[in-house]
């Protein structure tokens, strides 16, 4: 029987976010959570994927990470992406790969760099410029790799429902499969089936056998308004675990290794019920 995939865990830039990479008693609260989800070894993260873009606490927090086996990439996100955000998605990469990173020791340095780009309420969604960001972090990353002999990934994070949008429509997802190390299908349904369902519905699983970047499949925990098909914030981390379980199977039915589940994110995820919520 093979093992279970990897973990990750998105942090974002909230306030309890912001506090397990500042302050030590949260970080090390953090920390224990991740060694066993609502007491569950088998769900153990091995990776986290965070946003907080004041320096504040990385050393420490990527030491404590690395100490325990797991890998830190930086979130570059933009939930409103259009091309006029380029500039600025390049000088946030920058940061990471040519200014922090090179200046502190191994064990203080972020394993990868991770795009959250999603078109949001504008709508206004450029194929070629979010093509052109990737293909800038991929050179960037390729002549850091080359230059301090650290195996620096890239990352990107791709909608299910991504298949034309925006001025210069093409599917956008084999872009990212061609230029980054791993992504992340953001398939988010309340059940195992349904997730393969949609994931396989606009041809990323297809795309993603053809790749060699690594395919991991998002799910998602937090309340959503009038969508409730779309998270198990209704079911309960007993239910996400026994949909989860099966997710492995059920992709290789369709010829396609899952590397591993992320899970949409620390605030909501900590804060599981066991059961179904009334």
């Amino acid at each position: 029987m093979p093992p279970p995939p990897n973990r990750a865990l998105w942090v974002w830039s909230s306030a309890s976010g912001k506090a397990v990479v500042r302050d030590a008693e949260a970080r090390q609260r953090f920390f224990e959570f991740c060694a066993a989800p609502h007491g569950e070894a088998k769900a153990r993260i091995t990776r986290v994927y965070l946003e907080t873009y004041d320096q504040q606490g990385w050393k420490e927090f990527l030491r404590e990470a690395h100490a325990r086996g797991m890998l830190v990439e930086f979130i570059v996100g933009h939930g409103n992406f259009t091309a006029d955000e380029v500039p600025g998605l390049k000088a946030l990469a920058d940061r990471v790969v040519t200014a922090y990173n090179p200046s502190v020791s191994p064990e203080e340095r972020f394993d990868g760099i991770h795009f959250d780009i999603e078109p949001g309420q504008k709508k206004q969604w450029s194929q070629r410029a979010y093509r052109g960001l990737l293909q800038y972090a991929r050179q960037r990353a390729d002549d850091y790799n080359k230059k301090q002999g650290h195996q620096m990934a890239l990352a990107a994070d791709i909608g299910w429902w991504w298949r034309k949008s925006g001025e210069d429509s093409v599917p956008q997802y084999p872009d990212a499969m061609e230029l980054c190390d791993s992504v992340v299908c953001m398939a988010y349904r309340d059940s195992a089936e349904a997730q393969v369902e949609a994931a396989a519905a606009q041809g990323q699983l297809a795309e993603a056998g053809k790749r060699r970047c690594s395919f991991w499949m998002g799910c998602e925990t937090g309340k959503l308004a009038a969508q409730d098909k779309v998270t198990y914030y209704e079911e309960g981390c007993e239910c996400l675990e026994r949909e989860l379980e099966k997710l492995p199977p059920l992709l290789r039915t369709k010829g396609l290794f899952v590397a591993g589940i992320a899970v949409h994110c620390w605030d909501s995820y900590q804060t599981m019920p066991r059961g179904p919520r009334n």
